[in-house]
């Protein structure tokens, strides 16, 4: 995310951004932006940095609510009617609250908070971890106070790793998935099983499978995709394909490292 994009679109918070201020000023009269273009909010707080996913503004937000609702189609003109001003003044009065080092601190923060880890290893070819050590391993980088994420996870199993349930990477929501040594299961479960957290996201890639049941009934699955590669470089260097024709957003993978 550029600099530009994080003070037009991104409403960064903290313990002191409550009250009638420039900063709450800023940010309020830069909604409209935010309303358009898919805007974010984060909070600051001692240095760690907490994502608000709740957080409204999508980029299509003009198309989807001018459609949806009579209310939707009232916030819209009112964010259409108040869009120069807004960010007229609203920049005027974020501007001057860089003044503040608090501020570029915060900022800074923000820039390292949504630039990902390009890729992140569990383990190595020379630290093969078991199911515990892995699960180990993901819980320290929750506690990253940047709160980043990962584009590439390549995990290190000993061979015998074989994963039933979610072992702390979901969240992380890492693009590629790259096991060495260790694989994903579908075993029956009390919990949630990763393979279905995985396939219930329509963003992973999925393979489907029909079969028979023991009473004669056509049984349709959907499982997460595992697909095979020789190396962790050809996993990293490979391209899923697009979500759908118009997307230019591609499939998120597993891949299982089988050396020939």
């Amino acid at each position: 995310m550029s600099h530009l994009s994080l003070f037009f679109n991104t409403k960064i918070q903290d313990n002191s951004s409550n009250g009638l201020n420039l900063s709450n000023m800023g940010n309020s009269y830069l909604s409209p932006v935010r309303y358009f273009f898919h805007g974010r909010e984060i909070r600051v707080f001692d240095k760690r940095i907490v994502h608000n996913k709740a957080y409204e503004g999508k980029w299509w937000g003009f198309y989807c609510n001018f459609f949806d609702s009579s209310k939707g189609f009232l916030k819209t003109l009112i964010m259409v009617y108040f869009f120069v001003p807004g960010l007229i003044i609203g920049t005027i009065a974020k501007s001057f609250t860089y003044l503040s080092k608090k501020t570029r601190i915060g900022h800074n923060l923000a820039k390292k908070h949504f630039t990902p880890i390009d890729v992140m290893a569990i383990g190595s070819e020379d630290n093969r971890l078991d199911e515990d050590g892995i699960i180990a391993e993901l819980a320290k980088v929750k506690k990253d106070p940047l709160n980043r994420k990962v584009n590439n996870l390549v995990i290190y199993g000993n061979g015998n790793v074989q994963f039933n349930t979610d072992p702390g990477f979901v969240l992380m929501d890492p693009k590629k998935v790259v096991m060495v040594g260790a694989r994903i299961i579908r075993d029956p479960c009390h919990s949630i099983r990763l393979d279905d957290k995985l396939s219930g996201k329509k963003r992973w890639l999925e393979k489907r499978f029909r079969g028979i049941s023991n009473i004669k009934q056509v049984v349709a699955s959907t499982f997460a995709a595992q697909l095979r590669v020789s190396s962790v470089k050809e996993a990293l260097n490979h391209r899923t394909p697009r979500r759908s024709f118009l997307s230019s957003k591609r499939f998120h993978a597993v891949y299982l490292v089988y050396p020939k």
